[in-house]
C-alpha cells in the first residue's frame, strides 16, 4: 500500500483555511501571500494545541512580523489631548434653619451618685 503524504494533507487543510480567511476578511486569495499565511497558521495552530487554547485568526494572519508592526503602529490612534477633569461641585453647606438660644447654668458636677 502507498503511504499518504501528510504534507499534502496539511497543505490542503491550510489552503482551505486560507480561502475561508480570505472570504471572512474580504481579501482576494494571493499565492504570494499564502506562504506567510501558512507559516503563521501552523505556528498558531501548534501554539494553540500546546496550550489548550482555541486558535482565532485575525485580519493580520497573512502578514509578516514587519508588516504587522507597520500596520499596527500606523493604525494605533494618536494619544488624545489631555482633558481636564470635570469640576466637582463642592459639598453644599447646610445652613441652620433657626437658632435656638438656651440659657444653661453650669454647676459643679456631683462627686458621688446615689441610686
Amino acid at each position: 500500500g502507498g503511504e499518504i503524504d501528510t504534507s499534502d494533507v496539511r497543505e490542503a487543510r491550510v489552503r482551505s483555511a486560507y480561502l475561508d480567511w480570505c472570504k471572512e476578511y474580504g481579501n482576494t486569495a494571493d499565492e504570494s501571500r499564502f506562504p506567510t499565511f501558512s507559516s503563521n497558521f501552523l505556528a498558531m495552530e501548534e501554539y494553540a494545541q500546546e496550550n489548550g487554547r482555541e486558535m482565532v485568526l485575525n485580519k493580520y494572519a497573512d502578514c509578516t512580523e514587519e508588516e504587522y508592526r507597520q500596520l499596527t503602529s500606523a493604525a494605533a490612534p494618536a494619544a488624545p489631548e489631555p482633558v481636564a477633569p470635570e469640576p466637582v461641585a463642592p459639598e453644599p453647606v447646610v445652613e441652620p434653619v433657626a437658632e435656638i438660644e438656651v440659657d444653661v447654668e453650669v454647676t459643679e458636677a456631683p462627686t458621688k451618685i446615689v441610686s
